[in-house]
């Protein structure tokens, strides 16, 4: 049980000798370690890494779906044809859901680790991604064919497409 004293007093315990263990400067020797706590300790150090990474992949996608969702007539017209807000709505449901998700498991009592933590919002944002620009082209194609859209098909018709 993580909340226990015992475990406490022994991941205190590891973390001093872990730091013992760095400090140590042998000079005809190679000095090899390893403590349950090494594989969390470089969890935690890679997640921190990763942060930029995160960051830069929503931003990216969030260019992306502005500009590639746009219909342009002329090139002045870029600045107010691009779908900024679609975008920014897309990118902040499929935020929503990756932690939405991750809160509802931690609520749940499930325990995750670093790498789901970090694969659940990567893989969220490609599907997410993909199914908007679905869900434009099925409306797309509705105002086509009637003047008014019933949202309720389009969405019965893109998630059909997915089964």
């Amino acid at each position: 049980d993580r909340q226990s004293k015992e475990f406490k007093n022994a991941e205190t315990w590891e973390g001093a000798m872990l730091n013992v263990l760095k400090g140590t400067n042998l000079t005809h020797w190679n000095l090899a370690y390893y403590s349950e706590r090494s594989i969390e300790d470089e969890l935690a150090e890679a997640a921190e890494s990763d942060v930029v990474i995160f960051i830069i992949a929503y931003v990216a996608i969030f260019l992306y779906l502005a500009i590639a969702l746009g219909q342009y007539t002329s090139v002045k017209s870029i600045p107010i044809q691009t779908k900024f807000t679609l975008a920014g709505a897309s990118i902040m449901i499929i935020f929503s859901a990756a932690f939405g998700s991750i809160g509802l498991f931690g609520w749940m009592g499930i325990e995750s680790n670093m790498i789901v933590i970090e694969v659940i919002p990567f893989l969220l944002l490609a599907i997410g991604g993909d199914n908007i620009f679905m869900l434009v082209k099925s409306v797309n194609k509705e105002l086509k064919s009637s003047k008014s859209v019933d949202i309720d098909l389009v969405i019965s018709s893109v998630i059909a497409s997915h089964m």
